[in-house]
């Protein structure tokens, strides 16, 4: 047998180290992502300490705001002064009042199109990050506004679909895509709000004019539970 040398030996070591190494992953795991981006989102804290949320939301077209009232997972309140009161309730949708009626009154109390529902379930999705309350699955790195970022992908229960890019340095959520309605929007100005940091500014990437800022933001409102119950006998 020909025992290797020094110098044999040495020689494979250099190789070794020339030689193409398998990659080491160094993508984090989608717990360890949304463990990162609670952590941001409540800093010093528990974001399932985060149950709701209420403010109102104006466009850059003008007009009256829209009030929100949020409650984790599922519950949603949305009223124009005026115009409408819409209620999703956690398994269905429908009208309290409005819409407005050509002769100028109110429409009572209605359900919206089944097909409808899953819509609430999104408009929850695009200000409270769905991935705290439901599964996600790890979607790939991309770049958005020259920051590279992790995509997480969540199936809403009704069959709604959210794709969030979760920042890779900082971990905040940057922009969320809601497929089917074609739309994305970005996220910034974070401001601190009662321990946590959210957006209060939401932005299209395919036309910067289309803005909508948050205003009168709470975290943690005290909101009754009737606020969110559709009337005995809807349809």
């Amino acid at each position: 047998m020909i025992r290797p040398t020094c110098g044999t030996t040495c020689l494979l070591v250099i190789l070794r180290a020339l030689l193409p190494q398998p990659a080491v992953s160094q993508t984090p795991s989608v717990s360890d992502i949304v463990a990162r981006c609670a952590g941001a989102m409540a800093p010093g804290g528990d974001v399932d300490d985060f149950r709701s949320l209420q403010f109102e939301t104006r466009g850059s077209g003008g007009g009256p705001p829209t009030s929100w009232e949020i409650v984790r997972p599922n519950l949603v309140r949305k009223t124009r002064e005026g115009a409408f009161v819409l209620v999703f309730d956690g398994s269905r949708a429908g009208f309290l009042q409005g819409p407005r009626q050509e002769d100028g009154t109110l429409q009572g109390p209605h359900l919206v199109p089944e097909a409808e529902w899953f819509d609430f379930e999104l408009d929850i999705a695009l200000y409270v990050p769905a991935f705290f309350d439901f599964p996600a699955e790890y979607a790939g790195l991309t770049e958005v506004g020259g920051k590279t970022a992790h995509l997480l992908r969540v199936v809403l229960p009704l069959g709604g679909v959210v794709v969030y890019a979760v920042d890779a340095g900082s971990y905040l959520p940057i922009q969320v895509e809601l497929r089917a309605w074609g739309y994305a929007r970005r996220l910034e100005d974070f401001r601190e709000e009662l321990g946590f940091v959210l957006p209060h500014r939401y932005w299209s990437p395919s036309d910067s004019t289309q803005v909508t800022t948050l205003d009168h933001l709470v975290v943690n409102p005290e909101l009754a539970e009737d606020r969110f119950r559709l009337p005995p006998g809807i349809r």
